[in-house]
Parts: structure tokens; sequence; C-alpha cells
């Protein structure tokens, strides 16, 4: 079993990440998948919930699992400069490696200058909501375009009956070939369907146990699904011959058992059968051949399997092998079909750079889409960083190394099951051509693992200083109770002495990632430090310092600000640098900002909202609130601005949230102005190249009935201005 501990995870937090046995194992956890094997893991995901596992793969072994994964994904096809090459894909090392090469393929009948890898899950295995990771290192090299993504997988695989895959053995133990040079394996034509494209592939079969006269498609050994070779379009007719060149894998079972086992089938659902001669052929010259170093085999055993009503039924009698495989709409993205992309980057961008997004209904005039970029995350020693997706109905929440990233709640999240994709592809788009610099670069997968079940809600948190478990002290802190209105049996102090040596950390155990109010108390008197530093650190590790004064507002909860925090990383930290005085620490609370509660102002809303300037409706970008979202038509800059007025029942202080659909033609530093109750105007700035349909908090601000005002202005702008809504909230008391 694979241990890592993600980079920013407090060594506080380490016992919550170890292995926890998990007993129960319920048949529901594996529905939506066709074949599983083996033990699952006794892991589960850094956020917090209640899980089941139901999929993994921790690539121990040598080979590529076929009960889990397929070269390529559910059409013939790959995105970008490269295809899919099966000596790319390889599992060594505890690891699934996808390498680029500059080589010239072909990949399901197109010609590519360059050689990739891509697996998948589907027709293997497809789950709906819970939780879905996989652990991943990528080399930033422009040209390379990594991903780990899901697509629709309805099980909708066209009539069952009409599956077929063709096993072929070739007992060789008395044979003594000598050094293999050259095999091939030769299949005559009986019969074949016209019209459209067709596709052939050959895999090899490690378990030679199977035998004509028993095998059905229920008892089938699964086949290295990393094809040997991949015949497409065959342009044949009854009669005629297909060789394919088996060489190396002749080669290894020479050097083995001499029991050379193979498996034609067609794995992208062509929907056109290939029927060739069987062992029971009449005529002997027609039946299946192994060729090595000049000589002629005859096949030793073979037999058509069949899917549906007849995955049962033994056909190791029939006078022909039947290949086919037949088609459902499936992967569509439209009807609550979605392309959820976890993570994918573009070498151009560097180490550590990623996007989530999302694709639906299709990819032509009806395409819709969200995408977050240039999300970044620290650096890792060795690499390798988690990539996640928490699924609920109607929520998407993207995790990196356990902390959230992006969380997307919108009816039209898909709503079927999906299958999974890992894929080395290389182009794409912003100038990442790929070049020579590609060649031998490899993507490592460490595991892929999912869960079903949900996620923690979050939850008010409190931290005594006394709560050994969730404090971390630096230096000696002194328990006391001389000052009155402590929190819990008594608060520390920093003795007023060895300043700038001494911290006193306070580490909530968090529930779940979001955005938090912050509170802090202490035992107030004249004697206490007026500049005592609390640092809180957000789930980005970024650190902000708020400085208290502690000769007032004792005995009472003081709200130091609302932060973005993560269960694996959240911390708070007070420090004795420079204070004057003596420096308390008593307890902190960790309260979830509200989910309800909000008033909302859409920027259709006429009674609420104040522009200057033209401002013009659009729905180009998908996501906005309401019918429709205005932009300044990046003209006019200065001249323009869009005010929310949001109608509140009481002054105090309040979040104050807006949102806006994000695309790179935005203007990266939009000025938005809240109007607080004294007048004064405290003045934010914001990025509309990203957060596309998100709710981002502005900040905690006072608010009165009769100014409250959130401004956009275009001072300034480079780029499109977007104003789509604003929405507040009272704060809750602590």
């Amino acid at each position: 079993m694979k241990m890592n501990t993600p980079v920013g995870v407090d060594p506080l937090r380490r016992a919550r990440l170890l292995p926890r046995c998990r007993l129960k194992r319920t048949a529901a956890a594996l529905v939506g998948s066709l074949a599983l094997g083996g033990t699952l893991h006794a892991v589960d995901p850094l956020v917090p919930g209640t899980w089941t596992p139901v999929f993994e793969d921790e690539f121990n072994g040598t080979v590529v699992d076929g009960t889990k994964w397929r070269l390529g994904s559910h059409h013939a096809g790959i995105a970008g400069s490269a295809g899919t090459a099966p000596e790319n894909i390889t599992v060594a090392d505890g690891k699934l490696k996808l390498k680029a090469e500059q080589r010239a393929i072909t990949y399901s009948g197109t010609n590519y200058s360059y050689a990739t890898g891509e697996v998948s899950t589907f027709f293997n295995h497809a789950q709906q909501h819970g939780y879905i990771e996989a652990r991943i290192k990528y080399p930033a090299v422009t040209g390379l375009w990594p991903a780990f993504w899901l697509m629709p997988d309805r099980g909708s695989y066209g009539w069952k009956d009409s599956y077929r895959r063709a096993y072929l053995k070739f007992d060789l133990t008395g044979v003594s070939p000598g050094t293999v040079t050259s095999a091939t394996l030769k299949v005559k034509v009986s019969s074949m369907e016209t019209g459209g494209t067709n596709n052939l592939v050959a895999m090899k079969l490690g378990d030679d146990s199977w035998s004509e006269s028993t095998i059905t498609w229920n008892n089938k050994p699964v086949p290295n699904p990393i094809w040997v070779a991949q015949k497409w379009n065959n342009l044949v007719s009854a009669g005629s011959e297909i060789t394919i060149d088996v060489t190396d894998y002749v080669a290894q079972q020479m050097a083995g058992d001499k029991i050379v086992s193979l498996v034609l089938a067609d794995t992208f659902m062509r929907t056109k059968l290939l029927a060739f001669h069987s062992s029971e052929a009449a005529n002997a010259a027609d039946r299946p051949q192994l060729v090595i170093n000049g000589t002629a085999y005859t096949v030793t055993e073979d037999a058509t399997v069949r899917w549906g009503t007849l995955a049962n039924t033994n056909y190791g009698n029939a006078v022909d092998l039947g290949v086919k495989d037949d088609w459902g709409d499936t992967a569509t993205t439209f009807n609550g079909g979605m392309e959820v992309d976890v993570m994918e980057s573009l070498g151009i961008w560097g180490a550590n750079v990623a996007q989530h997004a999302l694709h639906w209904d299709g990819y032509d005039a009806s395409h819709k889409s969200a995408e977050w970029h240039d999300i970044t995350y620290p650096a890792t020693g060795d690499g390798f960083h988690t990539y996640g997706v928490y699924w609920e109905p109607g929520v998407l929440a993207f995790y990196i190394d356990g902390i959230k990233t992006v969380e997307y709640a919108n009816s039209r999240v898909i709503n079927v099951p999906a299958y999974f994709i890992l894929s080395l592809q290389m182009g794409g788009w912003g100038g990442n051509n790929p070049g020579a610099q590609v060649h031998n670069q490899v993507m490592e997968v460490d595991w892929v693992r999912s869960w079903s079940g949900t996620r923690a809600a979050p939850s008010t948190v409190t931290v005594d200083n006394a709560t050994t478990a969730n404090v971390v002290k630096v230096g000696s802190w002194v328990g006391s109770t001389t000052n009155t209105g402590y929190y819990g049996s008594n608060y520390a102090h920093d003795e007023n002495a060895a300043k700038g040596t001494k911290t006193f950390a306070f580490v909530p155990p968090l529930t779940a990632d979001g955005e938090y109010l912050v509170y802090a108390r202490w035992a107030a008197a004249s004697n206490r430090a007026t500049n005592v530093p609390f640092d809180i650190r957000s789930a980005d590790l970024s650190v902000s310092t708020v400085t208290v004064n502690q000769q007032t507002n004792g005995a009472q909860w003081n709200l130091l600000g609302v932060y973005d925090l993560a269960v694996v990383n959240a911390r708070a930290t007070i420090r004795t640098t420079g204070t004057s005085g003596f420096v308390i620490a008593d307890a902190m609370k960790f309260i979830p900002a509200p989910t309800t509660g909000y008033t909302t102002v859409d920027n259709t809303d006429t009674a609420s909202v104040v522009s200057t300037g033209t401002w013009t409706a659009s729905t180009g970008t998908p996501g906005f609130l309401g019918t429709n979202y205005v932009h300044d038509g990046n003209t006019g800059k200065g001249t323009k601005t869009f005010s929310f007025k949001p109608a509140i029942a009481t002054a105090g202080n309040y979040l104050v949230y807006a949102r806006w659909p994000a695309d790179t033609n935005r203007a990266s530093n939009v000025p938005v102005d809240i109007v607080q109750t004294s007048g004064a105007t405290s003045t934010v700035t914001v990025n509309q190249q990203t957060d596309s349909n998100t709710w981002v908090l502005l900040g905690v601000y006072a608010l009165s009935p009769t100014n409250a005002e959130v401004k956009f202005r275009t001072t300034g702008t480079n780029g499109y201005v977007m104003a789509d809504g604003v929405r507040v909230a009272p704060v809750p008391s602590p």
C-alpha cells in the first residue's frame, strides 16, 4: 500500500491521513462496474466524508489491468497532435506511464507525427457521484497536454447479442524454432459486413487456462488491453487473408511456457461483423495459423464468445470466429451528459499550473462550457499531485492535494454515470506546439481511486488553548486563571519574555474546506500587548496577518476576518514578535460562512441596480445568474459604472460576494467599490479572467439599509468588464 502525505499538510494532520480499515464493502459499491477484481484500498480520501471504496488501481503489476482499463476512450480518435501508440503505455515501478515521442504513427486510420498514450475505464467502470482522484506527475514541457477527465457512459452499448470476441491458442510446447526472428498471425476472412469503417485489434492473453469447449463471454479471461496491433478499415472480402505481426509477443512466450494466446476484437464499436474461418473449417488451409521463422503452425484451440443473452453459450465448435462491437448513444454530452476535466495542463503554462473545465451540449454550435484557468499550487518534493473531484447532484467540487480549488453548483451538472480517462495529449491551444522537446517525456500515474458517499458538511469548530491535540506551542507558555473572562479552564500567556521566539498555533479539526469566519478571544488587562499578530493560513498556504490590541475587547469573540480554509492545512498562529506586553492565547472559533440568508441582486433587478454609460446584455458565456449578464463593451473606460444596491433590513457586518462570467478577454483589474455604513468606500480589485460563475468573496463590511452599494467601475481596466450579480449575508453571531 502506498501512502503519501501531500504538500502543505500540517504535521498535526498526519494521524488523520493514515489508513483506516474499512471492513464494509457493499454490493452497491460496484454498481456501474462491468468487471472489477481484487481487494479495494482501505484508505479514505483527504476530503472528509462517509466513503465506501468503489474503484482503484495502484499499478503495482507489470501490465495494464484489462478488467479496469482499455486503450483509448469510447471512440477511435484523440484530441491534439499525437496519436495513441500501444508501446507508449506501460506499467512499471508501481506507476502507469504514458510516454510522448516524436515519431510518425498511424492510429485508427489517421496519421500523426507524434506518438503518445491514452487509457480509459470505458466499458469497464462507470460511476455516478462520489469522489474520484488520481495521483499524477507530468513534465511541464511545451507541447504536452496531460489530462485526467471524465466522460459520460450511460451503459448504452447497442445490441449486446451482436458483440463478439475471438480467442485463439497455439500450444507450441513441442516446438523449438530457435531465436524468434519473425512471427505472424494469419487469419482468413469467411465473411464481412460491408459499409462504413471497421476495426480489428489483436491483444495478448496471459491466461492460457481457457478451453474452446467451455469458454463463454461470462468466463473468458481478460486480455492485456494494450494492443499488439490494430487493423483499421480493412478493405477485405471472403477469402482475404489478414496478417498481424506478433514477433515480440511470440518471442516472449517461447522463452516461457510456449503457449501463445491471442484475442481478436473491435474495441471501438464500429458495428461491422468480421468473420474468420476457425479450426473447424473444412479446408485446413483456411484455419488460423501462426508462422514462426517461416514455419506455419495451425491453431490448437479457438472460439468466439458472445455477450447479451448468449453470454453463457459456448461456440467452440463453430466453423467461424466472429469479431464485432455494437454501439449506443452512450457518451453524448447532451441530455445530462458532460465532459468533466478534473485536471488538464498545457506545458506552456509551466509547472504546478492546471485548469478545471466542463463541456456540455456537444462541441459544435450548441457547445457550452465553464472553465477555471491558471490554478496554481505548491510544488512537491517528488513532483506528484493528487487531483480529485467530488460529485453530488447539482455540484462538482475540484480538489488538488486535498484542497478545494473550485466548486460549481448548477442544475446542469452531469447527471449520468461517467468513465475515467488518463491521457498525455499534445498541442491544444495558446501556442502549446509540440516539437523535439516532447520526445521521451513521460506522464506517470501513481494511482486512481474512487469512492461512493458524501463529503462532510462544514461545522463550527472551537479550539481551546488547553486542547493539546489541536494546538502547537513553540517556547514556554504558562497557563493562568488570574484574569476572568477566559474560555474553558484557563488561558495561556508568553510570560512577556523571549519575544519573537514564541508562537502558539491553533489547528482546527475542520470537517470541510470552505470560507470561515475566524474569531479569537483573550482575557484583557492593562499589561497586555497592544500589537499582537495573528497569522491565518489560507488553503493556498498564503498567510494573512491581523494585529489585535489585547488590552481591550476581552472576554468576547473578536472577528479577525473571513478566510478560505482547507482541512489539510488550516492554522491560526499567535506570534510574540515585537509585542509590547503579555501575549494571551485563549481560544479561537471557526464558523462556516452562511449558505442561506443571502440577499441577492441580479443585473436585471432594475429596482436595485443603477448604471452609467452603455452596458450590453449577453448570454455568450453560460453559467450566469438569472437570464443574462452585462458588459461594458470594452469601451468608454472610466465613464461607465454598474452599481448593485442590496435591500438589507438592519445595519451590521455583512459578507459581500460578487460573480461574473470569466474569459480571457475580460479585465484582470476591475475596481469594485463597497460603500459602508459610515459612507466610506472600500475598493477591491478583481480579476474577471478567473473564478467564472462562482460567488467570489469581496470581504466583510459594515453595511446600512440606507446606503449599501457595490459598484463595478471601468476606470483603467484592461478588457471587458462584467456585471452579473452581488449577494450579501449578515455575519453570524459567534
